[in-house]
């Protein structure tokens, strides 16, 4: 029987403090935390450049006050490339700027609706490959989180760890009471090196977003505050420990599903402690052969547990994976890692369950409807286009026997229509998709005659009960009319103050033209060398006046000042040139 081998998966945020901050002082801040961190930032822009991203930063002013020169921008820029040839340049660069990033391109690596197929399948294969940490360290954190040393907790504490990964690492151990619990311990500084790397990111990101209208809808903005939100819940392991608690709760009495107890006494910021598992990897199909755990069982069990999540609880596991599903006899199935977790409104159950109600039977308009539900666009899409790759995609898939479906296949074809429309998932829905995904593969790994739409009929015809249920129907319509009362209360009061501001001629209008920002730094920028041409010319002339009326102090019958104001004026000439050439002005 295989040990548990506990390898960490995980997931970040920027001080929301900072949302609340006059702008002035964001400002201060912001540049403050710019010189900090130069020297990352200028290591990261250059390492871009030499792999040939200076596309980038084609409009942007950040690699100039960085220091490199435009020639550097020019030679790195391969925006003609086609994207089967940088995609691989991406995967190696990513590797090269650390961990955070490597992070960053494997979760990018599991949305196809976000980015191309070329991309995604590049960054697929970013592994973390991290060497562990001492032992020495690892003593150290339990010192400094419990007050004590290692002796004092543990009975027994191997050194060798189980497994290591970027953010944390793992050893097996023994309580003083003879408990074998798992040990997850933060790798040391790991937080403040990935802290720093969000704010360039962020930094980085913003930029893109503002210059590049190309990348501007993939909203790169968007996809660096989720990772960093994500990453930071997962750096601190009491989120973790609150996750398997309230998992464990709402799946009390079900015999078929095993969560490890952590022990929150022992576990803080940095530390986890929590029961050690014995069992199967769930792609370990050879192993729970020999031991005589029914496959098809496993897969059956494995995928009403997963729905049940989705559509009971709302709150469900949002990286079921092979490595962090361990299969006990019986058959049993354990979760672990519970860095990683989804929460589906129940709004959004109701679209899901629609969806999959309208497509099976060719209610095309009807599903483009829901899917417009659970995704956000900056740009109104087409209702009739969506429509006909909808329809395309259903008989692709559903017309034929639907116990050959190919779900995974089904779910990447439908991320296509996403990415083509210009779509984004909304987080939680992908992670929830994702996760159907990976038990569709497991199951039918484990028993060729599986079906997983068996699996989701009833929860289906569950949720479309739900909505037509008259005690649901007139919950929805209680909540509909509390928020029109709030909306009545406060009318007349909100009614007469407009009344009042535009009697006395105190009512204004703010507006916004967009992609004026631009035209503005350009403005700006000709004025200031307009007025630094005019300060120039004026200081030659004043020289030349002094020189000749031969005002004193003296050198060798020449004026000193007249002498200082052409030295002056020179310098002040030579940097209004060199600027024009840096910029590439004409």
């Amino acid at each position: 029987m295989r040990l548990f081998e506990y390898g960490e998966q995980v997931s970040p945020s920027i001080n929301e403090t900072e949302t609340t901050m006059p702008s002035g002082i964001k400002t201060i801040r912001n540049i403050s935390r710019t010189y900090r961190h130069i020297g990352r930032y200028r290591k990261i822009v250059g390492i871009l450049l030499k792999n040939g991203f200076g596309f980038l930063f084609k409009d942007l002013n950040v690699f100039r006050l960085l220091g490199f020169s435009k020639r550097e921008l020019d030679s790195s820029n391969t925006e003609a490339a086609p994207l089967a040839e940088y995609a691989p340049r991406l995967r190696s660069t990513l590797i090269e700027l650390g961990p955070t990033y490597v992070k960053l391109g494997q979760i990018l690596s599991t949305r196809p609706d976000i980015l191309p197929t070329e991309l995604v399948n590049e960054l697929a294969l970013l592994r973390d490959h991290v060497p562990p940490f001492p032992f020495e360290q690892v003593r150290q954190i339990i010192r400094e989180e419990l007050n004590g040393e290692i002796e004092d907790f543990f009975s027994s504490f191997d050194e060798e760890p189980v497994g290591a990964a970027s953010i944390a690492q793992g050893h097996h151990a023994v309580l003083k009471d003879g408990t074998e619990v798992f040990v997850k311990v933060q790798r040391p500084g790991i937080r403040k090196d990935i802290m720093v790397d969000l704010e360039i990111m962020g930094f980085l990101a913003s930029q893109i977003e503002e210059n590049e209208p190309d990348l501007a809808f993939m909203k790169p903005t968007r996809i660096i505050e989720e990772f960093s939100t994500s990453l930071e819940r997962e750096l601190d392991f009491h989120n973790e420990v609150t996750n398997m608690i309230s998992f464990a709760k709402q799946f009390e009495g079900n015999e078929g599903l095993v969560i490890p107890k952590p022990w929150r006494e022992l576990s803080t910021r940095r530390l986890l402690v929590m029961e050690y598992i014995r069992g199967y990897r769930a792609d370990d199909l050879e192993g729970m052969k020999c031991d005589g755990i029914d496959l098809k069982a496993v897969a059956e069990l494995g995928v009403k547990i997963l729905l049940e999540q989705f559509f009971e609880h709302g709150f469900f596991h949002a990286d079921p994976h092979p490595g962090n599903m361990f299969i006990l006899p019986g058959p049993k199935i354990c979760y672990v890692d519970f860095g990683v977790m989804g929460r589906l409104t129940e709004d959004e159950r109701d679209y899901f369950a629609q969806i999959l109600t309208d497509m099976v039977s060719g209610n095309n308009k009807a599903v483009a409807k829901a899917v417009l539900k659970i995704t956000t666009s900056e740009e109104q899409p087409s209702l009739e286009v969506l429509e006909r790759e909808v329809a395309s995609l259903i008989d692709c898939h559903l017309k034929g026997n639907v116990k050959d479906l190919n779900v995974v296949q089904a779910i990447q074809d439908f991320y296509g229509v996403c990415y083509k429309q210009k779509l984004c998932l909304k987080p939680h829905i992908y992670q929830m998709m994702k996760a159907l995904g990976y038990a569709d593969a497991m199951g039918r790994q484990m028993a060729p005659d599986f079906e997983i739409f068996k699996q989701v009929q009833p929860f289906v015809l569950s949720q479309a009960f739900k909505r037509v249920n008259p005690i649901h129907k007139g919950r929805q319509l209680l909540e509909i009319l509390m928020d029109w009362s709030e909306v009545i209360q406060k009318m007349p009061s909100r009614s007469q103050e407009i009344w009042e501001q535009l009697m006395e001629g105190r009512i204004g209008f703010e507006h916004e033209i967009k992609n004026l920002q631009s035209l503005n730094n350009a403005l700006n920028q000709s004025i200031n060398r307009l007025c630094a041409g005019i300060v120039l010319s004026g200081m030659i002339v004043s020289s030349a006046i002094v020189l000749h009326a031969k005002i004193p102090p003296l050198f060798y019958n020449v004026s000193v000042l007249g002498l200082l104001g052409f030295l002056l004026s020179g310098i002040l000439g030579a940097i209004l040139l060199y600027s024009f050439f840096q910029s590439g002005d004409k």
